[in-house]
């Protein structure tokens, strides 16, 4: 029987923008990767003066959090009263079904049909349809009628709407000290939620100890805010948690999906997590700026983790590392501080 996950949602405020390259404002994710959320927590428990062995951390491994969390992906509440509708990304292995053209642009399967993904290893057709981004028999959700370009692609329903994205113009003026510097034209995209919407995680905690110091870490970031461009207000949110309703029975299997950023524990862990023909994954780069002064103009070093959705032959429930991104340039400056990048994920039985 499947742990019982805790299901922690971000309702936010006003807008958020995700993404962790400055060059590239104008465009968001719209997940918020677990790597992102596992270092705003460890940097809250640094503010907050809470105890914990990765604060401490200078040697060769880092020590166990304790807690594993997924990345964070859309979810859609009608009232405060209604059940949450959880989306889940299309596995990397795609959707085999019988009309590929009806499939082509779902991203999204809520969490039944995700389910019933990981149960058969493919969607059931007659339990859901298609509608623009999502895979849901959700009322509001279904299909409003054709487009005329396409007989079989259904036109977006009024509900789609609930997380969507603005490109704004921001303008960045020059400092005093900057007085031969023009006024600067940029662009930033902003992902909106409608009221009660907003992104989910699942998480695990190996004890209530660990439980409190992370939810004294996010009611920390609930003000700061997560995300990008926070310091004008993106990222606020309100959180609750609450009991996970779903993947209590899946099947018994050798192959696992992810649901978190993962990075390998070695080189021996990644050969056996491949060694199949069924393994479908997709790799991102995760680096960026540090985000601690006095060093915001230096950039980590970099690592490649394997992206959401991947299925890797393994019975591992949780697994992954924790590197150290510190540039090099800190050694000059006689500054040992780690800059920790946690490749921590929560894997799932899939049937293949």
């Amino acid at each position: 029987m499947q742990q019982p996950f805790t299901v922690i949602r971000f309702q936010i405020s006003d807008s958020v923008h995700l993404g962790s390259h400055r060059e590239e404002l104008d465009r968001s994710d719209n997940i918020l990767h677990s790597d992102t959320l596992y270092s705003a927590i460890i940097q809250a428990w640094e503010v907050l003066g809470v105890e914990h062995p990765v604060l401490d951390y200078e040697g060769e491994v880092a020590p166990d959090l304790g807690f594993a969390i997924s990345s964070l992906f859309p979810f859609f509440q009608e009232t405060t009263e209604s059940a949450p509708l959880y989306f889940f990304p299309v596995p990397k292995a795609g959707l085999p079904e019988t009309d590929p053209d009806q499939y082509r642009n779902v991203k999204w399967l809520d969490a039944k049909a995700f389910e019933y993904y990981l149960k058969n290893g493919r969607i059931n057709e007659q339990q859901a349809r298609p509608c623009g981004d999502y895979f849901t028999d959700h009322a509001g959700f279904d299909q409003d009628g054709r487009n005329e370009r396409n007989a079989r692609k259904p036109v977006s329903s009024k509900k789609q709407d609930f997380m969507r994205s603005e490109v704004q113009p921001r303008a960045y003026v020059p400092r005093l000290h900057e007085a031969d510097t023009d006024t600067v034209i940029y662009y930033i995209e902003r992902i909106f939620f409608r009221e009660q919407c907003g992104l989910f995680g699942l998480a695990t905690f190996d004890n209530d100890e660990i439980k409190a110091k992370v939810l004294l870490a996010l009611d920390h970031l609930q003000d700061a805010g997560i995300g990008t461009d926070r310091n004008v207000g993106h990222g606020q949110f309100r959180y609750a948690t609450d009991k996970f309703e779903y993947f209590t029975e899946l099947p018994d299997s050798d192959h696992a999906l992810n649901l978190s950023l993962f990075c390998p524990e070695s080189p021996e862990q990644l050969a056996d997590m491949l060694a199949s023909d069924h393994c479908r994954h997709d790799l991102t780069k995760r680096g960026g700026w540090m985000t601690t002064w006095p060093y915001l103009s230096y950039r980590k070093d970099s690592v490649y983790m394997f992206r959401e959705g991947g299925i890797f032959k393994t019975k591992q429930p949780v697994a992954g590392s924790t590197v150290n991104l510190r540039p090099d340039i800190l050694d000059a400056l006689d500054d040992t501080t780690p800059v920790l990048r946690v490749g921590k994920s929560i894997f799932l039985p899939v049937t293949v």
